[in-house]
C-alpha cells in the first residue's frame, strides 16, 4: 500500500495538471468571447465544470491523506512545498484570467446597453447629433452685408 505522503504528492500533481487545464479553458473562453463563438462558449463552460469538480475531489483526497499522515512526514518532503508554490502561482494566474474575462463581458454588456439606449431613445436630442448638425446660422450672409 502506498504511503499517505506519496498519495498526497500524486494528488498535488493531479491538481496542478487540473489547474493548468482550467487555465487553458479560461484562455479558450477569452478567445470565444472575443470572436462571439457561443457554441464553443457552452462547451468550454461544461469543460470548466468538469475540471472544477475534479479539482474539488482532488482537494478532498489531499485533505484525507493529510489526516492519515503525520505533520512531520509532510513537512519533511520538499516536493510538497514546491507543489504548493506551483498551485499558488496557478491560482493567481487563474484569478487574473477570470478578472480579465469578467471585465471583457462587463464592457461588452455596457456597450450593448448604450447601443440599445440609442435606439430606444427615439428622437431625444441628448442621444443624437441633431444639436451639432443644426447649429444656429447667421440670418444673412456677411458677404452680402459688406458688398452693399
Amino acid at each position: 500500500m502506498e504511503s499517505p505522503v506519496h498519495r498526497i504528492e500524486d494528488a498535488h500533481r493531479r491538481k496542478i495538471s487540473l489547474l493548468g487545464a482550467l487555465l487553458d479553458c479560461l484562455d479558450a473562453e477569452r478567445e470565444n468571447l472575443i470572436h462571439v463563438n457561443v457554441k464553443e462558449l457552452w462547451s468550454t463552460m461544461e469543460r470548466k465544470k468538469k475540471i472544477l469538480a475534479s479539482i474539488q475531489e482532488t482537494e478532498q483526497e489531499i485533505s484525507q491523506c493529510r489526516n492519515e499522515s503525520t505533520e512531520q512526514e509532510t513537512r519533511s518532503r520538499p516536493a510538497l512545498k514546491t507543489f504548493d508554490m506551483e498551485i499558488r502561482r496557478l491560482k493567481q494566474e487563474i484569478g487574473a484570467r477570470v478578472r480579465e474575462n469578467v471585465s471583457f463581458i462587463e464592457e461588452t454588456l455596457h456597450f450593448f446597453d448604450e447601443i440599445v439606449s440609442l435606439f430606444a431613445s427615439g428622437s431625444r436630442p441628448e442621444y443624437s447629433y441633431e444639436q451639432i448638425v443644426r447649429r444656429k446660422r447667421p440670418a444673412s450672409s456677411i458677404l452680402f452685408e459688406s458688398e452693399v
